[in-house]
């Protein structure tokens, strides 16, 4: 976290536009018959500095997600990481997760 905050520092990124970041993760189904079917789940948001609370792991306690104004490190794990059906979850793995099921169900 700090060498990312070093390097803003240094880029004068010091407005939340010019500290926008995003985390990113991706499902893979691997069908026996070598097709592979990807789902992407993206989560937009801002670094803060300095960091808040020591939840989380990797840049949890610096990452506030868009429409909010508390970092994921200061979220209890159930609102970051909790997904209903139908919905779109708030955590980058939960929205991956989402449109997996959502396929899912669309193929029964």
């Amino acid at each position: 976290m700090k060498r990312v905050e070093d390097a803003l520092q240094a880029a004068n990124a010091t407005s939340p536009s010019q500290r926008r970041a995003h985390f990113m993760a991706t499902l893979c189904l691997a069908h026996p018959d070598g097709r592979d079917v990807l789902f992407e789940g993206r989560v937009d948001g801002t670094i803060v500095w300095p960091p808040r609370v020591e939840r989380g792991h990797g840049f949890d306690p610096v990452f506030m997600p868009a429409g909010y104004d508390i970092t994921f490190g200061q979220m209890a794990a159930e609102a970051k990481h909790s997904w209903t059906p139908g919905e779109q979850g708030l955590s980058h793995r939960a929205r991956a997760f989402s449109k997996f099921v959502e396929d899912q169900i669309a193929k029964d």
